[in-house]
């Protein structure tokens, strides 16, 4: 049974679309750019649907963050 009751994708729309409008300004290499742009349109997707099942949305939103993340700690590293 799915209960999704007060679940509101559209946060997490918002942020996929900011991650695609913001991935060419982070100076990343290709590879995870392609990669962090791939992960943001499946979320993007996910929550578009008529239905969205948070589980995917949440697993999408997960990739996304880690992606983020491992930018930031690449960035942090080569400050040092």
């Amino acid at each position: 049974m799915n209960n999704t009751i007060g679940f509101d994708p559209s946060d997490m729309r918002q942020f996929a679309d900011l991650v695609l409008q913001l991935v060419p300004t982070l100076g990343i290499a290709p590879e995870q750019q392609e990669e962090l742009i791939h992960d943001a349109e499946i979320l993007s997707e996910e929550t578009t649907g008529s239905q969205p099942e948070p589980g995917r949305v949440r697993a999408a939103y997960q990739r996304v963050q880690e992606a983020l993340t491992a930018v930031t700690t690449t960035s942090a590293a080569s400050l040092c």
